[in-house]
């Protein structure tokens, strides 16, 4: 069988058939030609490393996880930081992504929106622009 007739019908488990994004994914790393976004599937610490920054080895283990998160961390170790790249993650990965970001108060919100998700997000904007941006969101 050709490998288009193979991902014509790819299924996963239980036979499940893939999303579209998989699919085109799994024809671009076949043929060769995977994306700078694809990349991120593999190395999510780009997210990081795109600003200069260098993830700590728990930020990289939950950046690589695809379970729920339960974090207990102290102060001032980047949280938020995780927090935005996760978000930031999920809006380049598997577009039209909604997320939701919520505190106990709207300042709170807003900071991490502005003061960390929005520079992990500059270097991507090209791959990913955003058609609403205001200060409570961005679409």
């Amino acid at each position: 069988m050709d490998r288009r007739g193979f991902l014509g019908g790819m299924t996963g488990l239980a036979g499940l058939r893939l999303p579209a994004w998989a699919v085109g994914l799994a024809k671009r790393c076949m043929d060769g030609q995977l994306t700078e976004l694809d990349q991120l599937w593999k190395h999510p610490e780009r997210i990081f490393t795109t600003r200069g920054m260098t993830p700590d080895l728990w930020q990289l283990d939950c950046l690589r996880s695809r379970e729920d998160l339960l974090l207990n961390c102290s102060r001032q170790v980047g949280k938020s930081e995780l927090t935005a790249s996760i978000a930031l993650l999920n809006v380049l990965l598997q577009p039209p992504a909604l997320i939701l970001i919520l505190s106990p108060s709207d300042r709170q919100s807003v900071e991490l929106l502005k003061a960390k998700f929005m520079p992990l997000y500059e270097p991507w904007e090209n791959l990913c622009p955003l058609t609403k941006n205001n200060e409570y969101s961005k679409e």
